[in-house]
């Protein structure tokens, strides 16, 4: 018998476009930016501040996609061995993770960045409000995870004997872990993205505080462009890719999403 509330289709898709919106305007945004350089060949340290806050700001989002990434992991184990042991460590672990994220989101307060930090960012060439709205970002990159964790806990717990969601478990791992993939890659691309201008010494700093601390929102080979233009390129490419990988889920739905109803008619839901 089927138990426990499944998300709605319409949810997921809104929810993955909510994240991927989000993550597009911020980007897009600071594309109509003059050359976020870091200007000048005075040699000055006011880059380090900008670059530590943004490291905060980052490296916690990443550990909110390694949260997300170690919940699949369980998924995965299970639909490679499946018992019952693997199957409530992957049930425990999901809904660990959501209780988590919700936790964090709940606690979560608005940026706020002081009128020098302000100035700093425009002398840098960093839009103060397009900072702010990717400092803002993380909300949307947890309500996305979140959603996504809500549809495989559902099917997990439909798991067992007489369980008959098992393909659409399978199917909906798979797409996580493509799209977390893909998502991994657009987010290295949109850190480049900030500092892809900037000298030689600024860039370097940028590396050894964010770049190189980065575990799980990163590309599978990460190229650092120094060009503007080439990481738009990059940009493009991820986008069309994960573009092309929600029509897929769309797809999925448009096909199962009669049977699934029907079932849940039949077994009284």
């Amino acid at each position: 018998m089927l138990t426990g509330q499944r998300p709605r289709a319409e949810e997921r898709e809104e929810e993955g476009n909510m994240r991927m919106k989000q993550a597009v305007s911020v980007l897009l945004a600071c594309v109509m930016l003059a050359g976020c350089s870091a200007g000048g060949g005075k040699k000055e340290e006011g880059y380090k501040k900008i670059v530590d806050d943004f490291a905060e700001i980052t490296l916690l989002q990443d550990q909110d996609g390694g949260a997300y990434e170690k919940a699949l992991e369980a998924v995965g184990i299970y639909l490679k061995d499946s018992n019952q042991e693997t199957l409530e460590k992957a049930r425990t672990a999901v809904r660990g993770t959501i209780e988590q994220m919700e936790e964090d989101s709940g606690s979560m307060t608005e940026y706020e960045m002081d009128e020098e930090f302000k100035e700093l960012l425009i002398k840098y060439g960093l839009d103060p409000e397009e900072y702010k709205i990717n400092a803002d970002m993380r909300s949307g990159y947890l309500a996305g995870y979140i959603s996504s964790l809500q549809y495989l806990e559902y099917y997990l717990e439909n798991e067992g004997p007489g369980g008959v969601t098992r393909e659409s478990l399978e199917f909906t791992y798979q797409y996580d872990v493509e799209e977390q993939e893909y998502m991994g890659g657009f987010y290295y691309t949109g850190v480049n993205y900030w500092f892809a201008e900037w000298g030689e010494e600024e860039t370097a700093y940028v590396m050894q505080q964010v770049v190189d601390q980065l575990q799980y929102l990163t590309a599978e080979d990460p190229v650092w462009e120094n060009s503007r233009d080439a990481v738009e390129r990059r940009l493009n490419v991820y986008l069309d890719t994960i573009e092309k990988h929600m029509d897929q889920w769309l797809k999925f739905i448009g096909e199962n999403q009669e049977d699934l109803y029907q079932m849940q008619k039949e077994l009284g839901k």
